[in-house]
């Protein structure tokens, strides 16, 4: 088998059933899914149980104590039968070819991951057309990449020959992911978006994981690319995943967590806290500011805080 999509519920249930039926629905069927039941909540059981899961290609595993997607990836990983693997949840909505043309990319050559358009946002998209990820283009890519799981499809023997697993009960994905570009030999990028993420707009979004882990990655993934024996230039490239953990992923789940101003400012303390407790040459080379980030900039705007509040962080 070519493809297992390893699959965590837990919550989501505004998007579950979207994404399972978009799932199921694919054009190939020729593809393994294994469905984690990570104790989930009632309402998420109902939605999965109106779903036809009798299929040989699809297995359910059921969780009587909630351990996480890392640690739910991590067992799913030993069960999975195909040589690529997709990890994915409940927001993830999958177009219908995501699985053909995943397949027509596999079958061309043994790549160590797949990685493909992650938004239709053109700031999100610095790489307009297909290309093999080589020497000649690493660095860029490292940069310009988006820092993210949801667009990747991993062969599994490289995962194992490598030993990269999730680190159980934590959300540090940005580890995993140093873990993988770092060692792949071997990558390819799809400039086509396959999956978009259903989350309602002006809606609190609660998270399932403590948001504080995302600032512990920052500090892990620093001292992993510090003690790593990849090349100075290669090196610094990875050192721009720090800020943008700090003030791009940690600081925007925060505003969609909270939506107030009081939390927002401790979360931005603490984000250049951390910035500077793992890189203390960031102030003089900032390349990536709070005040002249976009990402952060379009949240604080959309959340309408105070006009001090704005001109206090934005200038």
């Amino acid at each position: 088998m070519k493809l297992t999509v390893i699959y965590h519920i837990y919550s989501g249930i505004k998007s579950l059933k979207k994404s399972l039926e978009s799932l199921f629905n694919q054009t190939k069927k020729t593809f393994e899914i294994i469905l984690v039941d990570d104790c989930a909540t009632n309402e998420a059981k109902e939605i999965l149980n109106k779903f036809d899961i009798s299929s040989k290609r699809i297995t359910l595993i059921r969780l009587f104590e909630n351990y996480g997607r890392s640690f739910c990836y991590n067992l799913c990983l030993e069960k999975a039968k195909g040589d690529y693997v997709y990890f994915a949840e409940a927001k993830n909505i999958f177009e219908p070819d995501f699985v053909e043309k995943i397949f027509q990319k596999i079958n061309e050559k043994k790549f160590d991951y797949i990685s493909f358009k992650i938004s239709s946002s053109p700031e999100d998209n610095i790489f307009t057309e297909d290309m093999e990820i080589n020497d000649d283009n690493i660095l860029n890519w490292i940069v310009n990449s988006s820092l993210s799981l949801r667009n990747k499809v991993i062969r599994k023997d490289f995962l194992n020959s490598n030993k990269i697993r999730f680190v159980n009960y934590k959300n540090m994905y940005a580890v995993y992911l140093f873990q993988v570009v770092s060692m792949a030999k071997s990558a390819y990028y799809i400039n086509k978006q396959f999956i978009k993420l259903e989350n309602p707009k002006n809606k609190i979004e609660i998270f399932s994981y403590n948001l504080y882990d995302i600032l512990e990655s920052a500090f892990e993934l620093s001292e992993r690319i510090t003690d790593s024996n990849i090349d100075e230039d290669t090196k610094t490239g990875f050192q721009l995943w720090l800020s943008k953990l700090c003030l791009c992923d940690f600081l925007g789940k925060m505003f969609e967590s909270y939506q107030s101003e009081k939390v927002l400012t401790i979360a931005i303390n603490k984000a250049n806290e951390m910035i500077d407790k793992i890189d203390n040459g960031y102030k003089r080379n900032r390349n990536i500011s709070l005040i002249k980030n976009h990402s952060i900039k379009e949240y604080i705007q959309n959340f309408k805080p105070s006009p001090s509040y704005v001109k206090k962080y934005m200038g």
